[in-house]
């Protein structure tokens, strides 16, 4: 294993996240047993992450969703593609980690490959819902639904899915995003959001989803 593939949390934090990081921690007996089993991967996507401190423990549930040590973190651009918890044995090994690092190249990444890659992160589009007041026209609707590219927003006018179709299944084709989508209401400026029943009724239940996450509202003239 190579001394490259020895991190500090604070590292780990604050930089690009792509490959096999192994969060490991002091007082964990099973994670001395296994960073020696993985002493025989030289591949300089794996990383071992000491996390002795309990508040990046913290961090680190928060991130995963799992409290116990060691763990193994799957990543591909800065996203999560798989956590585990406790050790991976041979069978794992072979199974999991070595196929998840083989996508990667020989050599590390270099300071302009990450660069090129956050900025090719940053203008991917995201799933956006649009919800439009009803004193909006379908003429202007089509044109902001199409506008959203520019915004890196993979717009849908909410009020054409299904249609047809009952509300309560109309819902179900939509409820399923709201962990992912964004949410934007579009709005006359300085006039109050008129909302339908079904628009009204998705915003009530992407907000109930994400509590912390606000949907985001906007008048068309400043647009």
């Amino acid at each position: 294993m190579f001394d490259s593939q020895q991190l500090a949390f604070d590292s780990f934090l604050l930089g690009y996240k792509h490959g096999v990081y192994v969060f490991v921690s002091d007082s964990c007996d099973a994670c001395v047993r296994y960073k020696q089993e993985l002493e025989y991967i030289n591949n300089c996507y794996l990383y071992i992450v000491d996390t002795p401190m309990v508040k990046q423990q913290a961090i680190l549930e928060k991130l995963t969703g799992r409290s116990v040590f060691p763990q193994t973190v799957g990543y591909f651009d800065n996203q999560i593609k798989f956590a585990r918890a406790g050790i991976e044995f041979e069978k794992q090994q072979s199974e999991i980690i070595l196929p998840f690092l083989a996508q990667f190249p020989k050599e590390p990444l270099s300071e302009a490959e990450i660069e090129e890659r956050i900025q090719k992160q940053k203008n991917r589009c995201l799933l956006t819902l649009y919800a439009f007041s009803t004193d909006i026209d379908d003429e202007t609707r089509n044109k902001t639904v199409l506008k959203g590219a520019s915004l890196n927003e993979f717009a849908i006018d909410i009020s054409k899915v299904g249609v047809g179709l009952p509300d309560s299944e109309r819902e179900r084709l939509i409820e399923g995003q709201y962990h992912t989508a964004r949410l934007v209401v579009y709005k006359h400026k300085d006039k109050p959001s008129q909302l339908g029943d079904f628009e009204r009724s998705i915003v009530m239940g992407y907000a109930s989803v994400n509590p912390e996450i606000q949907f985001i509202v906007r008048d068309l003239e400043n647009e």
